[in-house]
């Protein structure tokens, strides 16, 4: 929206959100757009009800959604799909989710004028397994926030260090706990550079458990180095870049990503990569990181030595992510995507 705001000057936004105070106070001043809230709480009967009831009122040129377009929706609609794991990876979500996931979104991509996606991995998911027209199907990359940025990682460590006890340096991982981001294999990985090296980094986990994550404390209790596995919880936006400039390194061992934004974000800030050979991962990290598989927890621990024990290479990594860090930008996310409302809305004259 932000930077919708910097690209459009013509046009006017109506976002539909449950607090319209709150999302009001959060975007201050954002131009061409207002807020509009739209009841209840509940997305059980928000999305069949409330929606198309706010949506009849205002009568849109274009609406915009992400994966699930609302009931009689007589207007040209654009669907974002960030990733279609659910579809092509069903065990790493319960029964409920697969139900839900697979009764909604195949429909509303049916019906929608544009589909937008993240990556040309995901569109290739996309198309077979909905059979979706590929030019229907544009691929708009994300980026990372300007916050993102390289910081003084003396200061940074010293910061994160005080917030978390670290008495030294550490590899950092940000996501949440489910099977999909593969955090076990990572714990498992771990332990093995912690045995193989003797190097003295800390694991430190910034997110929160999301589902069937059980997997991930046994890992933490099996690998030895149990008291050395931290957990950050949640960590605000505004902290990240503290944490990814003050690590070592960054090590994201995802099975499954629709873009894998924290990967761009540890590059903006300079820290040496080291991520999934999967899935969309290679598409997005280019020759800026080191690729490993996510399933073979001693390539992830090689790669990772790699990084920590030569200065040549960390020091590569570095200057290579901060230059493919620079090729995205919400600019271009934002022109791209006005150019695929403009679509819409001309198809449907």
């Amino acid at each position: 929206m932000r930077a919708l705001s910097r690209v459009d000057g013509t046009n006017e936004y109506q976002v539909f959100v449950r607090d319209a105070a709150g999302a009001a106070a959060q975007f201050p001043a954002l131009r061409g757009f207002s807020f509009r809230e739209v009841w209840p709480s509940s997305i059980w009967f928000r999305h069949p009800i409330g929606f198309p009831i706010a949506l009849r009122r205002c009568r849109p040129d274009v609406l915009h959604v992400q994966y699930f377009v609302p009931p009689l929706m007589r207007r040209p609609v654009v669907v974002t799909v960030h990733d279609v794991s659910f579809a092509v990876r069903p065990e790493y979500f319960s029964r409920r989710d697969r139900l839900m996931l697979g009764a909604l979104v195949g429909p509303s991509l049916r019906r929608a004028a544009w589909v937008i996606t993240d990556t040309q991995y995901t569109r290739a998911d996309l198309v077979a397994t909905y059979e979706l027209d590929p030019a229907r199907i544009a691929v708009i990359p994300l980026a990372a926030d300007p916050r993102y940025r390289p910081l003084d990682p003396d200061e940074c460590l010293a910061a994160v260090s005080a917030r978390h006890g670290l008495p030294g340096p550490f590899i950092l991982y940000v996501g949440t706990l489910q099977p999909r981001k593969n955090v076990a294999n990572l714990v498992r990985s771990y332990g093995m550079l912690r045995r193989r090296t003797g190097l003295p980094h800390k694991l430190l986990i910034a997110g929160k458990p999301k589902y069937m994550f059980e997997d991930v404390f046994l890992a933490i209790e099996q690998c030895g180095y149990a008291d050395d596995v931290v957990f950050a919880g949640f960590v605000p936006d505004e902290d990240l870049p503290l944490y990814y400039s003050a690590a070592a390194a960054f090590a994201f061992p995802s099975r499954y990503e629709g873009f894998g934004l924290p990967v761009l974000e540890a590059m903006a800030c300079g820290t040496p990569v080291v991520c999934s050979n999967a899935s969309c991962l290679p598409e997005v990290a280019g020759d800026a990181a080191l690729l490993a598989d996510p399933e073979r927890p001693e390539e992830f621990c090689e790669a990772l030595e790699r990084v920590l024990t030569d200065p040549s290479l960390a020091g590569s990594l570095r200057q290579r992510g901060l230059c493919r860090a620079a090729e995205f930008s919400w600019d271009r996310t934002a022109r791209e995507t006005l150019e695929i409302y403009r679509r819409a809305a001309g198809e449907a004259e």
